[in-house]
């Protein structure tokens, strides 16, 4: 973790990129969406923070453009596999800021396909103090989910802003949560979904 007024810094340096066929192989009851509420399982994303506060994940700017990629090249209809994981996925994570990145496939399904499709998340989560903007994100179920998850508990300051979200079943989410889960302060702008 950092601290207020010096966060850690993850920077994607021009033409940096993440990719793997698949960041887990974690496979979801079918009655589950998204990824494990436990605290057990711990790779099932690029990049993964628990109980982490004042990072900072910035992808860079190359030509007015996203820069950092998180990309996974082999899941969705017709690899064969069902499995769940997140581009970039925090727990209980607090004075987050997310921006700048291209997360791509993290599962691409075909449309009207019958495969799984509640699996996959370019980003997921949980805290308050959270960040997400700037972002292109493509082909997960979730493309951005913030919120509560699995902790009760209020989040506070949620910005979801200026990204772009194409080929996701959930464009933008800021309620995912349990009993006892509430927000306050929940911004979401000038994103572009389609």
């Amino acid at each position: 973790s950092g601290s207020a007024g010096n966060p850690i810094t993850i920077y994607f340096e021009p033409n940096a990129k993440m990719s793997a066929p698949y960041w887990s192989t974690w496979t979801p009851p079918f009655t589950q969406r998204g990824l494990p509420s436990d605290d057990a399982t711990t790779q099932i994303s690029a990049i993964y923070m628990k109980s982490k506060s004042y990072i900072i994940i910035d992808g860079g700017i190359i030509g007015g453009e996203p820069n950092g990629i998180i990309e996974a090249t082999a899941t969705g209809t017709g690899f064969g596999n069902n499995y769940s994981f997140a581009g970039v996925y925090g727990k209980v994570s607090n004075n987050i800021e997310i921006k700048n990145l291209k997360i791509l496939n993290m599962y691409k399904r075909a449309p009207n396909s019958d495969d799984y499709w509640t699996v996959g998340a370019g980003v997921m989560m949980t805290g308050s103090d959270i960040s997400v903007h700037d972002n292109f994100l493509s082909d997960a179920f979730y493309c951005v989910s913030v919120g509560g998850g699995s902790v009760a508990g209020t989040s506070r300051n949620i910005k979801i802003y200026n990204n772009e979200v194409t080929h996701c079943d959930v464009g933008l989410n800021a309620a995912l949560g349990t009993d006892g889960v509430s927000f306050d302060g929940v911004e979401i702008y000038n994103n572009h979904i389609y």
